[in-house]
């Protein structure tokens, strides 16, 4: 199996190597987007070398100091569920050409989705430290 990969639709693929190289890149990323105003998706792949292999994206670089986060193996997925569980304004952030949207009741604090994004780099998993809602 080969080591998580960290994508940010721009074509920067990074294969970390240890969770502190991983949550680096994420800060960096983080700040990167915030500086351009720009909130990008960044995706870490469990396995990139298989063929259906389980995805964590991390919404990153809002002006406040949290994230949204979404898990996807094959056809089931879920998304993150933060405080503001019935908020249903929408959100958005670019991937490559393309823009997701998400409802702000996605948001978590951004050392929670840091923290997702560190158990999913060793377990390949969905992460336990966040509620979910399935898709």
């Amino acid at each position: 199996m080969a080591r998580p990969m960290l994508a940010d639709g721009r074509g920067h693929d990074i294969v970390p190597a240890s969770e502190e190289e991983l949550l680096d890149e994420l800060r960096r990323f983080d700040n990167e987007f915030r500086a351009a105003r720009e909130p990008r998706i960044v995706t870490i792949y469990a396995d990139p070398e298989a063929d259906v292999t389980p995805k964590l994206w991390i919404g990153l670089g809002r002006r406040t100091d949290d994230a949204t986060v979404a898990y996807q193996h094959g056809l089931s997925g879920a998304q993150s569920r933060g405080p503001r569980r019935n908020d249903k304004r929408e959100i958005g952030y670019e991937y490559g050409d393309g823009y997701s949207e998400f409802h702000r009741s996605t948001l978590v604090p951004k050392e929670d989705a840091l923290a997702a994004a560190r158990e999913f780099f060793q377990t390949g998993s969905r992460p336990t430290n966040l509620d979910w809602v399935d898709n």
